[in-house]
């Protein structure tokens, strides 16, 4: 579906003289890149439809979405599996959310929020298999990345203080879902270091 979009959109750009026949293979990739990086926005509005959570769905998605472009992680080679294990654990944690929310684990939460904040801290950028960072791209990826994690993590302890948790956990969710993407290839990095 989004490689149809996709291909679309570069055919009317084409048709509308916007682009050249040269460029056509470049744009419809560019296509392609966005609609797949809207897809947990798209995602987390469906499910939260379902669930009646449509506004903590969006301040889980924002900061996962921010951070991990400059954060890097665990990326899938198919775009269907990506699709489905994306809904899987966008759902999951849109559950979660609603479970701490309702549970006031706060405390609990808050130190896996921390913790998750540290490792993107500590360990960003990961790079991604498919494309290598130069040094200049990890210095400021791992910059952005940084700076990021500090605002969400900012934001979440504020909203923490005013006891706001209905927005507070899931801009934390958004956080820990982050650092657990980083996972798999911190360990594959350490494996192959020893």
């Amino acid at each position: 579906m989004i490689r149809k979009a996709s291909i679309a959109i570069s055919k009317w750009l084409l048709n509308t003289g916007a682009i050249s026949e040269d460029d056509k293979e470049l744009y419809e990739y560019a296509a392609y890149s966005f609609l797949f990086s809207l897809l947990p926005l798209c995602l987390v509005i469906i499910i939260g439809c379902a669930v009646n959570m449509v506004i903590e769905g969006i301040l889980m998605v924002i900061p996962f979405m921010l951070i991990r472009k400059f954060s890097g992680g665990f990326h899938l080679n198919s775009s269907a599996v990506c699709f489905v294990s994306s809904t899987a654990l966008l759902s999951l944690f849109i559950f979660i959310v609603k479970f701490v929310t309702i549970s006031a684990q706060i405390p609990l939460f808050t130190g896996g929020v921390v913790l998750a904040a540290i490792q993107i801290f500590l360990c960003s950028p990961i790079d991604n298999e498919a494309r290598k960072l130069s040094e200049k791209e990890t210095v400021t990826f791992r910059t952005v990345a940084r700076v990021m994690v500090i605002v969400f993590l900012a934001v979440y302890v504020i909203l923490i203080c005013v006891k706001q948790w209905r927005f507070s956990v899931p801009v934390g969710a958004g956080i820990i879902i982050t650092a657990l993407l980083q996972l798999p290839c911190l360990f594959t990095r350490k494996r192959s270091a020893t």
